[in-house]
């Protein structure tokens, strides 16, 4: 799916406008197979650092700070984009109900 074959209601919009966004994020980040298992880790396991530690899931985390940095914070985006995602659709649900 495209923005240019995607539903143009509002409430597709809302959903699909966020998905779209990340996913050419992640594309563009042009992520190893090891740093994909850490981007799992980091977005499931969100903020407990005990649970990222234990599961071990063959994920590597990057020697480089920097793309360590990157991970981070595409990691935090992707949680943000699920979370604005829900509150969009509560919130039409709010005021149209």
């Amino acid at each position: 799916m495209t923005s240019f074959n995607q539903p143009k209601e509002r409430v597709a919009q809302w959903f699909f406008d966020p998905l779209l966004t990340i996913r050419d994020q992640l594309r563009a980040a042009h992520l190893q197979e090891s740093e994909e298992h850490y981007l799992e880790k980091l977005v499931l396991i969100a903020g407990n650092e005990e649970r990222i530690n234990a599961w071990d899931n063959g994920a590597v985390e990057p020697d480089d700070g920097m793309r360590k940095g990157e991970l981070q914070a595409l990691a935090r985006r992707c949680v943000l984009c699920v979370v604005f995602l829900v509150l969009g659709l509560l919130q039409f649900r709010f005021n149209f109900r």
